[in-house]
């Protein structure tokens, strides 16, 4: 170590200004591999060393300490309330991990990208990250989307089932659809414009009611909604969709009220599907 400083001050002695540039890159690096991380003050990114590899995440929200106080996660894109709601779900299970760090790992599995996360990525990345860290998984799926057989439960979400999982002590994410409701020749037609991942946070304060947290909505960290059960409607699903393996028929899935408070005019949300997980030590 001291032969390294003093290498460093006979270069800074002398008038070579590209030595000098080298000489403070290498400090720097110098500096990380010793610390293990070191942190940007602007975004609060940090990188982190696992083996060989170099990792980035997000702390800009300081989100260890606030979840350390039972404040939900919140997402830092348009595209990652997939990983974001399943990082919130992993650690109120009790995994004893840095909240941003599970957020980076959960985006790998999940294989987010800006089309975000699909149900199938989430129940199998899910499993797949629990059992890395050494957990036996139960994941199930309800809802009209693909996954592997072995997630799959039920065609629709169904209200009692959610509940039955929370009084359990499951986790439970809920997968919702954001659909333009227009009226067509008498009948109620859903046009999907995006999807998006809450987590199911408690209930009880209503028969039909359900509290979540949005890792989207930045101004709470709870909500209360009512679900509403549909008697008639259809689903138009989005282009590049597969609508074979999609149902357009909208009776008996549940519109979401009251409006979330980024909605569009005549954006309304529908609950596409529920992921309930639990875990228990290898012995």
């Amino acid at each position: 170590m001291a032969g390294i400083i003093e290498g460093i001050k006979k270069i800074y002695s002398g008038d070579d200004v590209m030595k000098k540039h080298f000489t403070f890159l290498v400090i720097i690096f110098f500096f990380t591999i010793c610390s293990n991380s070191f942190g940007i003050a602007k975004d609060g990114t940090y990188a982190y060393i696992n083996g060989a590899d170099i990792c980035f995440y997000s702390t800009r929200l300081s989100c260890a300490q606030s979840f350390a106080f039972g404040n939900y996660l919140k997402q830092q894109t348009e595209f990652d309330c997939g990983p974001y709601a399943g990082a919130n779900a992993v650690l109120r299970l009790g995994i004893n991990e840095d909240p941003q760090k599970v957020v980076f790992e959960l985006s790998e599995k999940f294989k987010c990208s800006k089309r975000g996360v699909t149900s199938a990525n989430l129940c199998g990345g899910l499993d797949e990250y629990l059992k890395s860290k050494g957990y036996h998984s139960n994941v199930q799926y309800c809802g009209y989307r693909p996954v592997c057989k072995k997630y799959k439960f039920a065609e629709k979400p169904e209200l009692s089932w959610i509940k039955k999982e929370m009084e359990n002590n499951k986790q439970v994410i809920l997968n919702i659809g954001v659909y333009k409701k227009e009226l067509k020749n008498g009948k109620t037609i859903y046009k999907r414009q995006y999807g998006h991942y809450v987590n199911a946070a408690g209930f009880g304060f209503a028969t039909e009611g359900l509290t979540i947290s949005d890792p989207y909505d930045k101004n709470s960290d709870t909500l209360n909604i009512i679900l509403n059960r549909i008697n008639e409607g259809k689903f138009v699903h989005n282009k590049g969709d597969d609508e074979t393996a999609l149902t357009d028929d909208a009776n008996g899935f549940y519109e979401i009220s009251p409006k979330f408070s980024y909605f569009k005019k005549n954006e309304v949300a529908v609950l596409n599907g529920a992921v309930s997980v639990a875990i228990n030590r290898y012995d």
